[in-house]
């Protein structure tokens, strides 16, 4: 099974996620150490999301879900389980919605990502993903479109034909991303 964060590293870099599971896994960076550690409460997540939820919902933290059909699994950051439908949450430490649609698209591949493994873990539609912004404090919602499903869909393939064939993808078309990336050097020397 592929970990969702495979899929959000491939749709930001392809290499990236090749490396991740080829090679040697990237150290967490202090930006990833200070979300951990800044991670709200299961209180205070609903607390910022409830004006969100528009039936009796429940909410469980870091739920495991899974797709058996395109072979992903991972944990959600939080999951609202509601009558109707599953809404996934994801906190991240930065974001808001102009940066989410300008400049984050693997963001966006990820919650989508997550909304399908849900769907066939609890059997319940997903029609919204809620992102939780520690930095500056904001909730916001991302439609779950059937474009970004396509995308979702046309990655995982992708992905599984890279790890049957063990070949090294493209790079990324952003060059600006590489001179911050962990895996720069190795990349450059392939």
């Amino acid at each position: 099974m592929i970990p969702i964060t495979i899929i959000k590293e491939y749709t930001y870099c392809p290499r990236i996620a090749y490396f991740k599971i080829f090679t040697i896994l990237e150290p967490p960076t202090e930006s990833m150490m200070y979300a951990r550690e800044s991670r709200p409460s299961l209180q205070n997540i609903y607390e910022a999301i409830k004006h969100k939820l528009s039936d009796r919902c429940c909410i469980e933290v870091d739920r495991y879900v899974y797709s058996s059909r395109l072979g992903i699994h991972g944990y959600v950051d939080a999951l609202a389980i509601c009558d109707k439908e599953a809404i996934p949450i994801e906190i991240k430490l930065r974001s808001s919605p102009k940066a989410i649609k300008r400049y984050t698209l693997h963001h966006i591949v990820q919650l989508v990502s997550y909304a399908i493994a849900v769907e066939e873990t609890i059997n319940k539609p997903v029609y919204r993903a809620i992102i939780l912004s520690l930095e500056p404090r904001s909730v916001f919602e991302i439609a779950i479109s059937p474009n970004i499903r396509e995308i979702v869909y046309r990655s995982v393939k992708e992905i599984h034909k890279m790890i049957a064939e063990e070949k090294l993808p493209r790079s990324t078309p952003s060059k600006t991303r590489c001179s911050i990336c962990f895996y720069r050097n190795i990349c450059i020397n392939v």
